[in-house]
C-alpha cells in the first residue's frame, strides 16, 4: 500500500515527499471541515480548502507519483502554498489574530528540506515567506474591513488550539518523513558501497572472485587451516572453442564453468577464483589426496553439464601449500604441474606425487 501510495524506496526524497504531500491533502481537509463546523473562518473559504485546494493537492501528487514529474510539482506545491494559500488565509482566517503567520514558519521548515540541493530556490521561497507577511501585516490596518473576524473569543480560542495542535502534528509529520529519509538514503548507501564492495571482489563475467580478493582469502585460510592444497585449472582446447563457436559461446562456458565450480565448492570449505582467462584458482582446506579425489569430483560433475557437441575439459596442477608460502610461489608451482598436464595429453591433474 504504501508502496502504491510513495512509490519507491530506492528514492528516499521522492518516497518521503510523497508522503508530505498526502499529509497536506489531510491538513487542508480538516482544516476546512473544522472552520465550518466551529465558524472559525469564512465558510467559502473553507468551501475552497475542500473542494478546490485539497483536489489540486491530489493532482500534484498524483503527477507527481505517476508521471515522474517530481520537481515540477513540488515547485507548483510550494509556489500555491506561499503564493495562494497564506494570503487568502490571512483574510479569511482572521488576519494577524489567525494561523497564516503559523502556516509560514512550517512552510519555511519544509521549504529548507524540500529545495537543500537548490539554494537560489530556496532563497526566492524564504525571501517570498519573508516579506508577504510584512506587506499583509503593514497593510492590515488599511484592509481590516475584508478580513474576516471571529464571531466570538470562543471561535478564537478553538482556532488556535486546533492550529496548535495540527502545526504539532505537520512538524512530527516533517520530522518522521525526514527521518524516514535519511534511514532510508542510510540504507541505500550501504547498499551501494556492499555492491561496490563486491564489485571489487568479484570477477565480472564469472561472478567468482578476483585475484586480489583470492589473495586476501588465501592469507587468511593460511591462519585458519593446518593443512591447504592450491590447484589451478585450465580449459582444455578453449581457443577452439572461442574460434569455432564465437566468443559469446566462450564467455558462456566460461560462466557455466564458474557456476559448476561454485555449485560443486558451496559446501565444503574450498574457494575458488578467476585466475585470468580459462584459468581458475580453488583452494582446498584439506591433505592432497582429499583435495585430489574432490578434483575428480569436480572434473565428473562438469563433464555431465556438456551443452555442447564435444566434451569440455580442464587440466589441473595440484600442489600442498606450507605454512607462509606466498600465493605467488604456490601458484606458479601449480601452473609447472599443469603444463606437464597439457604436455601429457590434457584433462589430467598433476600433483607432485605423479
Amino acid at each position: 500500500m504504501f508502496h502504491w501510495l510513495l512509490g519507491n524506496k530506492d528514492n528516499p526524497f521522492h518516497y518521503t515527499h510523497h508522503g508530505i504531500l498526502l499529509g497536506g491533502v489531510i491538513l487542508y481537509l480538516s482544516a476546512g471541515l473544522f472552520n465550518l463546523q466551529f465558524e472559525t473562518g469564512d465558510r467559502n473559504f473553507s468551501y475552497f480548502l475542500i473542494g478546490i485546494v485539497t483536489p489540486i493537492h491530489l493532482f500534484i501528487w498524483y503527477r507527481s507519483r505517476f508521471y515522474n514529474q517530481f520537481d515540477s510539482m513540488a515547485m507548483v506545491f510550494i509556489l500555491i502554498s506561499v503564493v495562494l494559500i497564506i494570503p487568502l488565509n490571512w483574510y479569511f482566517n482572521a488576519g494577524s489574530l489567525g494561523p497564516s503567520l503559523i502556516l509560514s514558519f512550517i512552510a519555511i521548515t519544509y521549504i529548507q528540506t524540500l529545495f537543500h540541493e537548490k539554494p537560489r530556490v530556496k532563497m526566492v521561497f524564504f525571501s517570498l515567506l519573508t516579506i508577504i507577511p510584512m506587506i499583509l501585516l503593514l497593510i492590515e490596518p488599511i484592509t481590516q474591513q475584508w478580513i474576516y473576524q471571529y464571531p466570538d473569543d470562543t471561535a478564537r480560542l478553538q482556532d488556535n488550539l486546533f492550529t496548535y495542535v495540527l502545526s504539532i502534528w505537520v512538524c512530527i509529520l516533517i520530522m518522521n518523513m525526514m527521518s524516514k529519509r535519511y534511514q532510508l538514503e542510510k540504507q541505500k548507501a550501504e547498499e551501494y558501497a556492499q555492491q561496490l564492495k563486491v564489485l571489487a571482489e568479484r570477477d565480472s563475467l564469472t561472478q567468482l572472485y578476483n585475484r586480489q580478493a583470492f589473495s586476501k582469502i588465501y592469507t587468511l585460510a593460511q591462519h585458519r587451516h593446518p593443512q591447504l592444497c592450491l590447484a589451478i585449472l585450465d580449459i582444455d582446447h578453449f581457443k577452439t572453442y572461442n574460434d569455432q563457436y564465437g566468443h559469446e559461446m566462450g564467455d558462456q562456458i566460461l560462466r557455466d564453468y564458474a557456476q559448476g565450480l561454485s555449485k560443486i565448492t558451496a559446501d565444503k570449505g574450498q574457494m575458488v577464483s578467476r585466475h585470468g582467462g580459462e584459468e581458475f584458482l580453488v583452494l582446498f582446506p584439506s591433505t592432497l589426496k582429499l583435495a585430489y579425489a574432490q578434483l575428480n569430483e569436480l572434473n565428473d560433475y562438469l563433464n555431465s553439464q556438456q551443452s555442447l557437441d564435444k566434451p569440455i575439459q580442464f587440466s589441473a596442477g595440484l600442489v600442498e601449500v606450507m605454512q607462509n608460502t606466498p600465493l605467488k610461489e604456490a601458484i606458479q608451482r601449480a601452473d609447472k604441474l599443469l603444463y606437464q598436464a597439457k604436455n601429457s595429453g590434457r584433462n589430467a591433474i598433476v600433483t607432485p606425487n605423479d
